[in-house]
């Protein structure tokens, strides 16, 4: 990759050149897509823990739609030279958005880890952002959770192939090059300074609609309840859902069914029908 030009792309994605080896830039990495449209709002995606930008690469979204920008979050693959914390990553989101992001705004869309980013983002910097669409953050990030990062090692440690033949059950694959990306950048060490980074964390009333999902095979649902409440003081319109029949990786799983969910709630339109209300989804007795 250090070698190709500044408008190479892979899968429709215009990649920013690799920096040579012998050097560390303070950089962050991102890949980013034009949309034929220059007012087409932005879209910024956020990945799990141990994934990369790959993670979003298949995503059916409309050039004529979204303009969007996808990095490497710091300490994850060509950004693993950048310090992991809440501080420094939302600093280098920030200088993405204002230098690249159009009109400086994006709606931010985050999954898991890139969840919790999401949030924070948002709560720091509001003038920036213009709805949140957060997945896979309704586990607690107290101090005993990162004594659990270990846990989440172990599949992609030892047992990388393990990974997409589980996500095969649910009819989703995970391609070999974000799988390489996911065996490199699963070290205990990463683990425990994303779960440190996470310590000061705290959800806050946000004045930009906010969309909590949590996904309905894998997820904790009931702590939405008390999340709704919070993001509802800054912005009625703000809720909390369940994808049905979804994994937590759902961007993976199913990425035409997220695709259409995350730009339904950036157009402020109704919700696919997978998609259902915390009310509805706790009134079944889950």
């Amino acid at each position: 990759m250090d070698s190709q030009p500044d408008n190479t792309t892979a899968g429709g994605i215009e990649l920013q050149p690799s920096p040579p080896a012998n050097t560390r830039p303070k950089h962050l990495f991102f890949t980013e897509r034009a949309s034929t449209s220059p007012t087409a709002p932005t879209l910024l995606l956020l990945h799990g823990l141990y994934g990369s930008h790959l993670e979003f690469s298949h995503l059916p979204i409309p050039s004529t739609s979204y303009h969007i920008l996808t990095p490497d979050i710091p300490g994850h693959s060509r950004s693993s030279h950048l310090p992991v914390s809440l501080q420094n990553t939302t600093s280098l989101l920030v200088d993405l958005i204002k230098s690249h992001a159009h009109s400086s705004r994006a709606h931010i869309v985050g999954v898991s880890y890139g969840a919790y980013l999401a949030l924070h983002l948002a709560a720091t910097h509001p003038e920036l952002v213009d709805s949140v669409f957060a997945t896979g953050c309704t586990l607690p990030t107290s101090a005993f959770l990162g004594n659990l990062s270990w846990v989440a090692n172990v599949p992609l440690l030892y047992f990388p192939n393990a990974v997409n033949y589980a996500l095969s059950w649910y009819g989703g694959t995970i391609s070999e090059e974000l799988l390489k990306d996911m065996h490199t950048n699963a070290t205990v060490a990463l683990g425990n300074a994303a779960y440190a980074s996470l310590k000061d964390w705290e959800l806050k009333p946000l004045p930009m609609r906010v969309c909590l999902c949590a996904s309905g095979k894998g997820d904790i649902v009931r702590p939405l309840r008390d999340m709704e409440r919070r993001v509802r003081e800054g912005n009625a319109e703000s809720r909390a859902v369940v994808a049905k029949g979804k994994i937590l990786p759902w961007d993976i799983q199913a990425p035409e069914d997220f695709a259409e969910a995350l730009m339904a709630w950036a157009e402020g339109r109704e919700l696919p029908g997978f998609i259902v209300s915390l009310e509805k989804w706790l009134s079944w007795g889950w």
